[in-house]
């Protein structure tokens, strides 16, 4: 009998509203049946939780077995993982009957585990996230974007009703003016359910001609866990993305003032630098220089983003896609991120402040 593999990251693209996301957590549980670790068992299909007429059954997946084995802390992961199903159980159920008289929250989803944790430390459950994020936005705010891993969940809304629209900025040789040009603001969240690990909450631009996306952080978008409840957490959490919410016009207005600002000096040395700054991949740098040909010699801050944001809606990894994004939210906010303030000559930057926003 083989294990399950792990369920892996994954881009939900049949939620479209704020109403939908309701469906991510049908059948979840609402609260974690803690018990006594000395309590669970496994074999090669199901992983036992308590005993006798208080056993529970669930399925033994990739992500059981992964979850046991890091929240047992003499075992490794790695190890584990390159065991055959039989020495998996031995091991698992080895250390399960010699960790003490200590608990264990299982976080389920129908026959499924997704998630453990102790129950004298702070985690937050995906359902709670959920409801946090239905509370603040309206049941008709759109999903532009919804990834979902074992533990990670990503959702970028827009609110159709904050928008910009910006015409008849196109700086490419070409010269193709656009009409109704509308750019939605949104909140990027970016939360860790079933871990301690904070929440984060960006503004999100997102451009409907192309589905250009950008966002912005800035030091109030991470929330420290130090000392908190869940319910602090929580509060915190819906307060910091209403007070971005009601920033978003202001963020919009700085957006639509990139197409009024040009790019001076070396075009071709000021877009390398500001790719290899930041890191990108060869490749992608290769991509963004190619794409960078089409723009007049002196373009609009602008259209040099919107290169920058197209490459992340190409064959990139998720990783590269963010760094991208988050590269055309520092143009928009080129005040505080320093990314114009640039010798003439070298292009090279005369202040580093885009590690910290």
């Amino acid at each position: 009998m083989t294990v399950k593999p792990h369920r892996k990251k994954f881009q939900v693209n049949s939620i479209t509203t704020v109403a939908e996301l309701s469906t991510l957590t049908e059948g979840v549980s609402r609260n974690p049946i803690t018990v006594p670790i000395s309590s669970v068992r496994v074999d090669e299909e199901f992983v036992y939780l308590g005993r006798g007429t208080e056993e529970r059954r669930f399925d033994r997946d990739g992500v059981a077995t992964q979850k046991i084995a890091d929240f047992l802390p003499l075992v490794s992961t790695r190890y584990i993982e390159k065991c055959p199903p039989e020495l998996q159980s031995a091991n698992l159920n080895y250390w399960l009957n010699n960790s003490g008289e200590g608990e264990v929250s299982f976080y389920t989803h129908g026959d499924h585990i997704n998630g453990l944790s102790d129950p004298n430390k702070l985690s937050i459950p995906l359902v709670s996230w959920v409801d946090s994020i239905t509370k603040v936005f309206k049941p008709t705010d759109e999903v532009k974007k919804l990834v979902v891993e074992d533990n990670y969940l990503h959702v970028d809304i827009t609110i159709p009703e904050i928008s910009v629209q910006v015409e008849g900025h196109d700086s490419t040789r070409e010269r193709k003016p656009r009409v109704n040009d509308i750019t939605q603001g949104g909140i990027r969240i970016l939360t860790f359910p079933d871990e301690q690990k904070p929440p984060v909450v960006q503004s999100y631009l997102h451009r409907l001609v192309c589905t250009n996306g950008l966002s912005q952080e800035s030091a109030a978008s991470r929330i420290s866990l130090r000392g908190k409840t869940t319910e602090d957490i929580k509060e915190e959490f819906e307060m910091i993305t209403q007070s971005l919410i009601g920033d978003l016009e202001r963020v919009l207005e700085e957006y639509a003032a990139t197409a009024e600002i040009r790019v001076v000096g070396d075009l071709s040395a000021f877009i390398f630098n500001v790719a290899t700054e930041r890191n990108l991949p060869q490749k992608v740098v290769q991509r963004v220089m190619e794409l960078s040909r089409s723009l007049e010699p002196q373009p609009y801050v602008y259209d040099v983003l919107q290169i920058f944001t197209s490459v992340a809606n190409e064959s990139v990894s998720y990783p590269t896609m963010m760094s991208l994004q988050r590269i055309g939210g520092d143009f928009v906010n080129h005040e505080e991120s320093g990314i114009l303030h640039r010798c003439t000559t070298c292009e090279q930057p005369l202040i580093h402040n885009w590690d910290a926003v």
